[in-house]
């Protein structure tokens, strides 16, 4: 999905129903020595409509191009490391249904079922 989609639905959302609520966070990665790296970000909305508080999230990642393994005979350790992409991005959308009686977010399966 590209941004200009992705804002036009916000846009959709915007107009239609009642926002509750925009955040974003970021998608990190942790390394073997546990430090952390920032590789993506999650934007998400919650919004009430007809069916309930719903939240629609997009997650904008780096392409994954290929993966390197490093392994140790003599440990028997395996590290694996992604290799990502500079400049290409993988976006993928959720969505979100509140079950008030759990107080959680149940995930919506939105492939072609899901229009605004």
């Amino acid at each position: 999905m590209t941004d200009e989609k992705w804002l036009e639905i916000i846009e959709q959302i915007k107009e239609k129903f009642k926002v509750e609520s925009e955040e974003t966070e970021p998608v990190t990665i942790t390394h073997n020595d546990g430090s952390e790296t920032e590789i993506g970000i999650i934007e998400s909305i919650v919004f009430k409509n007809s069916m309930g508080l719903m939240k629609l999230s997009r997650k904008t990642t780096p392409l994954v191009e290929g993966r390197d393994e490093q392994y140790h005979k003599r440990t028997g350790v395996a590290v694996s490391k992604f290799i990502y992409s500079k400049t290409e991005k993988v976006h993928s959308i959720e969505a979100y249904l509140w079950n008030e009686r759990m107080e959680n977010w149940e995930k919506i399966n939105v492939k072609g079922a899901f229009t605004f």
